[in-house]
């Protein structure tokens, strides 16, 4: 198994963190080294406590008293950064200040080896993947279901409730997924 390291940009509020995972596209763990500390998330942890999991990810980064999200900056030059709720309730990724992934603590609970490699993905390709985004399949099967029909832009609501029904994939995930295409 190869393993990626990446180290996550320095600057006076934020420590080096580097970031460690497999190669694969769902992954078991991933390690959070900060100074001469380290922090493995497991895909056995996220699945009993995902919330608690992701708390405790969020404190060992450290954040603000009273904070509802940790920040660790990925890309200063792009403002691509990823966010922690102190809470444990979601990660996401941010460029530009617009929010371009999104996990909740029930999908990491859900399918935490797949989620971890999403996540990972988010990592390595990051802005690079907002460029010229894929259609995820849930996406371009919303797409369809616009196209069929002559009411369809109306419609964007009712289909992604329909294939989110189908694929078990969240509501507002598939929404997510479309921006870059409605």
């Amino acid at each position: 198994m190869s393993i990626f390291s990446i180290k996550i940009t320095e600057s006076k509020n934020q420590a080096l963190v580097t970031i460690m995972f497999g190669r694969e596209e769902s992954l078991d763990n991933i390690a959070f080294a900060i100074e001469n500390r380290m922090l493995s998330i497991t895909a056995s942890n996220l699945s009993k406590s995902a919330s608690g999991t992701l708390a405790i990810l969020a404190d060992f980064i450290g954040f603000e008293p009273g904070s509802e999200e940790v920040t660790l900056i990925i890309h200063a030059k792009d403002k691509y950064h990823m966010h922690i709720s102190t809470k444990g309730d979601y990660v996401r990724f941010t460029l530009d200040e617009k929010e371009i992934f999104y996990w909740n603590a029930d999908e990491f609970a859900d399918t935490p080896p797949e989620v971890l490699g999403a996540v990972c993905g988010a990592f390595i390709y990051g802005p690079a993947s907002q460029r010229n985004p894929a259609k995820t399949a849930e996406a371009k099967q919303v797409l369809q279901l616009m196209d069929s029909c002559d009411d369809g832009d109306n419609r964007c609501v009712e289909f992604i409730k329909q294939v989110s029904e189908k694929s078990g994939k969240s509501y507002e995930q598939i929404s997510k997924e479309l921006e870059p295409f409605i």
